[in-house]
């Protein structure tokens, strides 16, 4: 049973609340800056190799705080839209300023974002919030799990790794689509490695979930409230939560927070469906 995270609220933005729109958000969390400081620390302007061009040397620093990832899945992880949602996350946590993140998000390039001031250690807990990045855990890649549970041959690890650069799409994301993984099967997979339970799907959106819940969470994290059960905010992912994240959200709550995991199509249509019913409750249509 995963255990509900807690962090007292502290200088965090109020109900979280640090929208696109708003000015000039407060300094960074400091939890985000700590976390794998040692990668970021092997990259220093003591010791980074001279003459190397500068973004050069960025994706090495996000590809060392992001191993052991295959730096080919890192890659795959980051194109697309993705620039721009990662842009979007470091304004609402106050990392960046907004118009500089709408610009950024603009250029959908997420290398941009570390030219605004944040570091390769920041960006990469926000990396390890998109779905299909293969989770870590104690230092093993999620594919080598399955692998070693007999979920997945390595031969066909192999070849879906392949795959994924021929497709131009992380892993998982190619494995679901060919139908080499069924949807159920890798998020129970999932919910087993990363020690979690998993969702069960809601009757409803509640109300309270709506009114108090941040929205801003729900707009740039591919996250859904599910309601409050005895003080503790219950949340469906479609991946873990890194650490710094989840003491994050729990801060900005401020109450404790419990995991749970979903396939990607349940939290995606579950959040289509929360967002519908906060527009219902906070712009109402005029007659």
């Amino acid at each position: 049973m995963s255990n509900p995270a807690e962090s007292p609220r502290g200088a965090m933005p109020p109900d979280g609340f640090v929208l696109l729109g708003q000015a000039d958000p407060p300094a960074p969390p400091e939890r985000a800056e700590e976390v794998d400081s040692d990668a970021a620390d092997a990259w220093s302007d003591d010791t980074a190799p001279e003459g190397l061009p500068a973004e050069v040397l960025e994706l090495g620093a996000l590809l060392a705080a992001l191993e052991p990832n295959r730096p080919e899945q890192v890659v795959l992880t980051l194109g697309g839209t993705v620039g721009g949602r990662l842009a979007a996350r470091a304004a609402f946590l106050g990392m960046i300023a907004a118009p500089a993140a709408e610009a950024a998000a603009e250029e959908r390039d997420w290398s941009v974002i570390l030219e605004l001031g944040l570091s390769a250690s920041q960006l990469a807990v926000l990396v390890q919030a998109e779905p299909w990045l293969p989770p870590v855990r104690a230092g093993v890649p999620f594919y080598a799990w399955l692998v070693e549970r007999g979920v997945l041959t390595a031969s066909q690890a192999e070849e879906l790794l392949d795959q994924s650069l021929q497709a131009g799409a992380p892993l998982f994301q190619v494995a679901l689509e060919q139908g080499v993984l069924d949807e159920a099967t890798y998020v129970a997979e999932l919910a087993v490695f990363a020690g979690l339970e998993l969702a069960t799907a809601p009757a409803g959106v509640q109300r309270c979930s709506v009114v108090g819940f941040p929205f801003g969470w729900v707009e740039h994290f591919e996250l859904v409230p599910l309601g409050e059960t005895r003080g503790v905010q219950r949340v469906a992912f479609a991946a873990p939560l890194p650490d710094a994240l989840l003491a994050r959200l729990a801060a900005d709550l401020g109450g404790p927070v419990q995991i749970l995991l979903a396939a990607p199509s349940d939290v995606a249509a579950w959040r289509r469906r929360w967002l519908g019913r906060w527009w219902e409750l906070h712009r109402p249509a005029r007659g």
